[in-house]
């Protein structure tokens, strides 16, 4: 009769107990948990610094945009490009409100979206006056 390598037998037990399909961002198919710890500050008075929580490896994000005011109406930041880092820096439109709120979203590497993070806001405060 011929010896089992133990140490071999015990890693393939498990590694067949393992359910199939699964990533960082859990089973195939389902999206990844939304970013924790979003936080948005003032940059200066033309630009916020916005910086999350990273997911699980490999995913990417979404920075979503809003004045801050009704109706709210978010789009896709960076031209609609997912992040690959956890900090974006977002340049406010030179003109309108200085009030606006950000949301993030984890992306993972089959494209599965995740629900929106908790919605954080930031004032940027007037523009100097031009002379």
């Amino acid at each position: 009769m011929r010896s089992i390598n133990r140490p071999w037998f015990l890693f393939a037990s498990l590694l067949a107990a393992l359910p199939l399909g699964t990533s960082a961002a859990g089973p195939a198919g389902k999206s990844p948990s939304p970013p924790t710890n979003v936080r948005a500050v003032r940059q200066d008075f033309q630009a916020a610094r916005i910086t999350w929580d990273a997911v699980g490896n490999g995913m990417k994000y979404f920075l979503y945009a809003s004045y801050d005011r009704e109706p709210l109406e978010f789009h896709k930041e960076h031209d609609a490009q997912p992040l690959s880092d956890t900090l974006a820096i977002w340049d406010a439109p030179r003109k309108g409100p200085r009030r606006f709120i950000f949301y993030v979203t984890a992306v993972d590497p089959q494209g599965h979206e995740s629900q929106p993070s908790k919605q954080v806001r930031v004032h940027l405060g007037p523009p100097p006056e031009l002379p």
